[in-house]
């Protein structure tokens, strides 16, 4: 054991003895291994440091149906129902389990936008902030820990899950493929989700789920496709590894070449004409030898343990309870404000965009799901024509932040474009730019459990001028000059006179003030003001409304 432990969480050092650590408050427990003894949090399924399973984690015997987002279990050859809530993915997707009843699936082209209220289905309980149960060891130290999981000889596995295809496929030009793909559960300890998404130029970007147990082997039915030109086509493949409420654990980045080779003689690719002279082309036969070779994975860099702990950063000093709020505006009733705020003795004001609710799209408008609206500064047309009306989607779900891309110029996280139409977890701190045009940092809102609200600080020329606000108004949102600026107080909106909305302001987590609308008052050194909005407000308005437009 080291001579001193540190909370993996926050960093703080452990007394000896201590089953709480005294910065984050997390309940702990020791790993029981005599040759690691790390603490780590008690209600994780492992030791993320050596990979020893812990004996008082309560482990599901399978994934809860509820957890499971676009579930699909149907006995073996039988066709799911479909419905409107719901498209039927293709058959092509079913795995095929060793030892295992097939089910539990899921596939999407991921060109077709995920349904926001079926795409990640909330759960009632509170998740850690950091990876807990369902996977092998997680920790940036990747040596030993990870080698100890083991894999096929050949392979280079950087986790708890091997990747593998069948190799015994061979692909003609013109002629119809099929790509067959499996997974290997040989380092999992607890059920859990494995998601492999699939991109290259053979076919549209497919992404493959299963809900998969420790040692199981989770083979998917084959995607076809047609090569149109023979030589070498890549597939570049990203796994990424869930717990039961599609939380995302781990992620690993792969890729296979396929050789395509040229159509045989006699034979010219294209309708339904054949060249005479050489042999006549035989029916197809299905080749049912498999060959699996491993696939290469690396771990993804972009989603370090370390980010994964800031998905639900730990509540702020001195936050107001919420039940000194008193009644507070419902979130199912959506809100659009602007607010200002401004420390006496200075020029510039802040202004805030803030959108009451779960959900806000950001965009340059023009359609009724955008309440944010984002422009380039310095403005430039051209710039600006690159934002898509509804560029990007912040989404307050399954208690976390998540950021979607519906737009034609792409979004980028952390300096990584994102898949489009495809819902990616957002982390405090992170950076993102909208076509790279606009720059956004991220600060969210929680008390360790959950995540209550999201605020998007400008990263360009209106920093600590302009940012913009989601909240689903459970619990008061600090707000800052920037992500990593000052505080300027605590928000939260309650329901005043009338059924009108009252925001409630507090300076420094101090005493709460109520603040009508269109009645500016100092609170504390901060001069307060706000309107509510009756439908989004462009940016040079909301800089002109608080004078910061000239």
């Amino acid at each position: 054991m080291d001579e001193v432990d540190r909370c993996m969480l926050c960093d703080n050092v452990i007394p000896d003895g201590t089953i709480e650590c005294p910065g984050c408050h997390a309940r702990l427990t020791f790993c029981s291994s005599d040759d690691c003894a790390k603490a780590y949090p008690r209600d994780a399924a492992f030791c993320p440091f050596c990979g020893t399973g812990n004996p008082a984690a309560a482990r599901p015997a399978s994934l809860p149906e509820s957890a499971v987002p676009e579930r699909l279990a149907t006995p073996s050859g039988a066709q799911p129902a479909a419905t409107d809530a719901t498209p039927l993915p293709p058959a092509a997707a079913t795995p095929v389990r060793s030892g295992a009843v097939p089910g539990d699936i899921s596939s999407d082209p991921s060109s077709r936008a995920p349904d926001l209220d079926l795409a990640l289905p909330g759960l009632l309980h509170a998740h850690p902030p950091a990876p807990v149960a369902g996977v092998g060891p997680l920790s940036t130290d990747l040596g030993a820990a990870l080698a100890e999981l083991g894999s096929l000889a050949g392979a280079s596995t950087f986790g708890p899950v091997t990747l593998e295809r069948d190799a015994g496929k061979s692909f003609r030009r013109g002629s119809q493929g099929l790509l067959k793909l499996r997974v290997r559960a040989h380092g999992l300890v607890a059920p859990a989700r494995v998601r492999i998404r699939c991109d290259g130029r053979l076919f549209p970007a497919t992404v493959l789920q299963a809900a998969i147990e420790p040692g199981e082997t989770c083979e998917f039915r084959g995607e076809p496709f047609t090569p149109a030109v023979a030589g070498t086509e890549e597939i570049d493949f990203t796994v990424t590894l869930m717990d039961a409420a599609a939380l995302p654990l781990a992620r690993w980045r792969g890729r296979c070449c396929l050789e395509i080779a040229e159509t045989e003689a006699g034979m010219q690719a294209g309708n339904d004409i054949i060249i005479m002279g050489g042999p006549m082309p035989t029916p197809a036969v299905l080749d049912t030898a498999h060959r699996w070779e491993p696939i290469e994975l690396h771990k993804d860099r972009a989603l370090s343990q370390q980010r994964l702990a800031r998905q639900c950063p730990a509540a702020e000093i001195a936050t107001p309870r919420p039940e000194a709020l008193g009644a507070l505006w419902p979130a199912a009733r959506p809100l659009l404000m602007l607010l200002t705020l401004q420390r006496t003795g200075t020029a510039e004001p802040h202004a805030v965009a803030i959108a009451c609710g779960t959900i806000a799209g950001l965009g340059r408008g023009g359609l009724p799901q955008v309440n944010l609206l984002v422009e380039p500064v310095p403005f430039d047309a051209y710039q600006a024509n690159r934002l898509s009306r509804r560029h990007a989607v912040v989404l307050l779900t399954s208690q976390r932040a998540w950021l979607r891309d519906d737009s034609t110029n792409g979004v980028w996280l952390n300096g990584d474009r994102i898949h489009h139409a495809q819902l990616e977890l957002l982390a405090d701190g992170d950076e993102v730019q909208l076509a790279q045009v606009v720059s956004l940092r991220v600060g969210l809102v929680s008390d360790g459990r959950r995540v209550s609200g999201a605020v998007l600080y400008r990263g360009d020329g209106l920093d600590g001028r302009l940012s913009y606000c989601l909240t689903d108004n459970t619990a008061p949102v600090l707000l800052r000059d920037n992500v990593e600026g000052g505080p300027l107080g605590w928000l939260a909106i309650g329901c005043g006179p009338g059924d009108e909305p009252v925001l409630l302001f507090a300076p420094n987590a101090g005493a709460l003030n109520v603040v009508p609308a269109d009645n500016p008052r100092i609170c504390e050194g901060i001069r307060v003001n706000w309107q509510r909005l009756s439908a989004p407000l462009a940016q040079k308005h909301c800089l002109e409304a608080v004078g910061l437009w000239s």
